[in-house]
């Protein structure tokens, strides 16, 4: 049994996130790319959104044809379907050269310990725990950081577009006509 006093701490958050940040290193451009693939496919959704709204009022106002308009939903449509299949395809890939990165490097730290750890403690435990603590680093690289970061990156300008193309005055109705949604339906849920 290992003494006591010369356990490691364990790491701040601080240090952790450095550790995995240099350690990732690699998959950071391909992480930015799939960002960037998000952020596109979800502005093609507010623009689809829009595009269908003015359809509807151009049609609904006597407005004739609506051709030019169709036509561009689909090539919106289009567009947003091949963006999301880029950042699916490079997120995920991101999210496997990372587990491909963080087990080279855990296996290669191990590796040297080998005959020690086993005879401290189960080979099979130890090899489930650190795999399944590398595994769910993965779902922070595939599923977390695009959508934040696009979350904070398409909701705030869709609202800028809108106030510059439309008035702030519809913008704020109808930000406010959410907020009483919101609040109505927190009232008796």
């Amino acid at each position: 049994m290992a003494d006591p006093s010369s356990t490691v701490p364990d790491p701040d958050l601080r240090t952790l996130v450095r550790w995995l940040l240099g350690t990732t290193r690699a998959v950071h451009p391909p992480l930015l790319f799939s960002t960037m693939c998000r952020i596109v496919a979800l502005s093609l959704d507010v623009a689809l959104f829009a595009t269908a709204a003015a359809t509807v009022v151009h049609l609904a106002s006597g407005g004739d044809g609506g051709v030019l308009l169709f036509v561009v939903l689909v090539a919106l449509a289009l567009a947003k379907a091949g963006f999301f299949y880029l950042e699916q395809f490079s997120g995920h890939y991101v999210a496997f050269k990372a587990l491909e990165l963080l087990r080279t490097y855990v296996f290669s730290k191990l590796w040297p310990k080998a005959p020690a750890i086993v005879a401290e403690s189960r080979s099979g435990d130890l090899l489930a725990g650190l795999t399944r603590d590398v595994d769910r680093i993965e779902v922070v690289y595939a599923h977390t950081f695009a959508p934040v970061v696009s979350a904070y990156v398409v909701g705030p300008a869709a609202v800028v577009v809108a106030g510059a193309l439309l008035g702030w005055q519809p913008v704020a109705l109808g930000g406010s006509a959410w907020v009483c949604r919101c609040s109505s339906f927190h009232s008796w849920v």
